[in-house]
């Protein structure tokens, strides 16, 4: 069944390659894969994952989707239909981009500054700091997992990590050090490190995030034709 997933994730790859990282790096279960589609089960993020142009294969998936807290499909006309079933109230619309040079970018650190791995006691600061919600214990484990702080006078200013699914995130740098380099700094080094493990470094932004796109359109980041969705209770 992974043949089958692979053939029509390629089709669209750039796309796919959240989907596609997933198989490669062997954290994803194949729950359906034909020629009209794909939905898989992405184990350390719980997410489940679909794509098909197919209504009738979307039925097909819903009736293997089991009590799920996260959604990602990649046909952003589905969600409607996921909310319904599934009870899904949360939703953001994302563009999906991925670094496809086989060097890492050289990492521009300003002067003054210095990146460095974060160790699990920044955990609680991450969690004061990040402007989107989470539980200190997943951002604890995101840090154990590899997340680079960046440091001025040994005292961090900025962070980037990668999520529990895949995607480098987690990017914040404090008020007073933005506009200072520091974001691509963070993303340079996260990137090297992911090449390092052999993996495609990909993210996703959201589509009203134009800050994020102009960074990552600076890092050389391709971004897909398309757009995906996240749906989570």
């Amino acid at each position: 069944m992974n043949e089958k997933a692979y053939d029509y994730l390629n089709k669209n790859r750039l796309h796919h390659i959240d989907m596609l990282q997933s198989l490669d790096r062997g954290i994803a279960d194949v729950l359906y894969a034909g020629e009209d589609g794909v939905l898989l089960y992405n184990r350390p993020g719980e997410v489940y994952m679909c794509s098909t142009e197919s209504d009738e294969t979307f039925d097909q998936f819903c009736r293997l989707i089991r009590n799920p807290f996260l959604v990602e499909t990649h046909q952003p006309r589905f969600m409607p239909a996921l909310q319904d079933r599934f009870g899904l109230e949360g939703n953001e619309i994302c563009w999906q981009v991925a670094y496809l040079a086989e060097t890492p970018p050289e990492v521009p650190v300003p002067d003054g500054f210095e990146i460095k791995l974060l160790t699990p006691e920044y955990a609680q600061f991450v969690a004061d700091n990040y402007e989107q919600e989470h539980e200190v214990s997943y951002l604890r484990e995101r840090i154990e997992a590899g997340m680079f702080g960046a440091f001025k006078d040994s005292e961090p200013v900025g962070f980037i990590g990668t999520h529990s699914e895949g995607s480098m995130g987690i990017l914040q740098i404090l008020g007073e050090y933005q506009h200072a380099g520091l974001g691509i700094a963070l993303e340079c080094t996260m990137i090297g490190h992911e090449l390092q493990k052999g993996h495609i470094p990909y993210g996703q932004l959201f589509t009203d995030n134009q800050r994020s796109r102009s960074l990552q359109q600076k890092l050389g980041m391709t971004f897909a034709d398309g757009q995906i969705a996240w749906l989570f209770k």
